[in-house]
Formats: C-alpha cells, structure tokens, sequence
C-alpha cells in the first residue's frame, strides 16, 4: 500500500474540535497528538506514531475500522477561543490540564481511554533513539489498540 496515501487516510491534522468531535464519534480508535513545530521530541513522537501505523496497517487484512486514526493538534494553532471551544465538550476537558508537550490522548468508540504526557519523560532521555517506539507500542498494547 502507498505510504502517502495511507498517512493521508489515517493522519489528520484539525484544530477544529467540532471536527474532531465528529471524527471520534465516527471512528473506533483515535489517538489525539498535542504538538509544535519546534518541540523535537513531539517531532520525533510524530514519526514514530506513522511508522507505528504504517506497520499496524500492513498486519491487518480487512478491518479498516480497527486502524487507529491519529489526529494532530499543532498547540501552537490553539487560540484562547480555540481552548474555550474544545472545553464545550466534556471528552475534551483534559486539554486544560495540557502544561507540557508532547501529549497524546486516546479514544475507543467515542470514549476517552487514557491520555499521556510525554514530555517530562522526553527530559529523562525516554523519548532518545528506539525508546520511544517501544514505549509507544507499550501504550498501544496496554489499551487494545495493536
């Protein structure tokens, strides 16, 4: 399968939280990615959650809805009214908890399973070299999403 198709498939990028909200109720399993273009351990996250995809997708024969679908927030988009906008809805309200980046939150049919701050952990060299794909995969097997 094309690469370049199945990022565009899979990976969204919206600040949009109507449109998100939309996505989420659509979809099983979503993972959210709080990020900025100059944060490098969000940069590095970022590729380490297509490559992630990219083998999800090449393991499964038929489920296309069983794909998560990962959603990018760029932080650096999101305007006090943006915020005021996601904290309208309740499955939204942790973005006000949001301190640090990266941060990745995660949804199966519609509910928030779990978020994640990955930032500090960035700071104590987790997110170094293949660390943070295990620590990824890690995640992702502890809430059923591979």
């Amino acid at each position: 399968m094309d690469k370049k198709k199945i990022l565009k498939k899979y990976i969204i990028n919206s600040n949009n939280p109507e449109e998100i909200k939309k996505i989420i109720e659509n979809k099983k399993k979503i993972i959210l990615d709080f990020w900025a273009k100059w944060c490098n351990p969000c940069l590095k996250l970022g590729r380490t959650l297509k490559e992630i995809l990219i083998n999800i997708i090449n393991n499964k024969s038929d489920e296309e809805n069983d794909i998560p679908t990962i959603i990018k927030i760029d932080v650096e988009q999101l305007e006090e009214d943006v915020v005021n906008n996601f904290l309208k809805y309740p499955m939204f309200k942790f973005v006000e908890d949001i301190s640090s980046i990266p941060v990745t939150a995660y949804f199966n049919d519609g509910k928030l399973l779990d978020r994640k701050i990955l930032e500090n952990q960035a700071h104590k060299g987790i997110l170094i070299g293949s660390r943070v794909k295990n620590r990824m995969v890690e995640i992702l097997k502890e809430i059923n999403f591979i």
